[in-house]
């Protein structure tokens, strides 16, 4: 059984081309990274293999639930072929052995719906404009909504390491975007039902491939590059 966190759930097979043949795997798409979590720490485990965020490695790691991944098995993935960040980097490898392997990667950021909007947005500033007012939602995601709220308190350069201080901060200058939402989601998904549903017309970070799954439903809507910038963000594979 493989478990995918993704825009909505879903069940479907996969096939997928082993080292040693074809194989038929039982996939299920899971709403929020709090479902891969529980199902790891089911008794029985219920999982094979599963994909979770970057920056859960020390969460899982702590919990004792992750088993090596032996990459003998895995000849495509190796020193030779692999970026090196992505094939040693800290979040997937760590004690000489490998956790985890990161397998997709892509920007968090604005995306609008230009349309309902009426006028260009080029900063996270823009977002405070009283046209938007309760017409913004935030996606709960620390992995990269919380370095884009570094960023607009100009702590950018030095997140992740903030003091305490600077942490308060960064929630003070944060409260007029606060104010300015109509809700916080938990997921991609979410956000893809309340611009479905004309209840937002903007979202301050989140994955650059709602437009897509928006446009599947004939809503239109676009990704943003402010002149702060995306967060990148990076799933990968974990054996369970």
């Amino acid at each position: 059984m493989v478990a995918e966190q993704g825009m909505r759930r879903h069940h479907f097979p996969h096939r997928v081309l082993l080292h040693d043949g074809l194989a038929i795997l039982s996939a299920d798409g899971l709403t929020v990274q709090d479902d891969v979590t529980a199902k790891f720490v089911g008794d029985p485990v219920r999982l094979d293999l599963a994909e979770y965020s970057n920056g859960y490695n020390d969460l899982f790691s702590g919990m004792g639930i992750l088993k090596e991944i032996d990459l003998a098995k895995i000849p495509n993935f190796n020193a030779q072929d692999i970026y090196p960040p992505f094939f040693s980097g800290e979040m997937w490898r760590w004690d000489s052995k490998q956790w985890g392997i990161p397998w997709v990667w892509g920007v968090d950021t604005i995306v609008v719906k230009p349309d309902a909007i009426g006028f260009e947005i080029t900063s996270y500033e823009d977002l405070l404009r009283p046209e938007l007012t309760g017409k913004i939602a935030f996606m709960d995601s620390p992995l990269t909504v919380w370095p884009q709220m570094a960023k607009i308190a100009s702590y950018g350069d030095k997140f992740p390491n903030l003091t305490k201080e600077e942490v308060a901060d960064v929630f003070k200058k944060m409260i007029p975007y606060h104010e300015q939402s109509k809700v916080f989601g938990s997921s991609a998904g979410y956000m893809v039902s309340l611009f479905a549903n004309g209840e937002i017309v903007a979202c301050f970070c989140v994955w650059t491939a709602l437009p897509i799954e928006l446009a599947k439903q004939n809503v239109k809507t676009v990704a943003i590059f402010p002149k702060e910038g995306p967060a990148v963000c990076l799933v990968h594979s974990q054996d369970g």
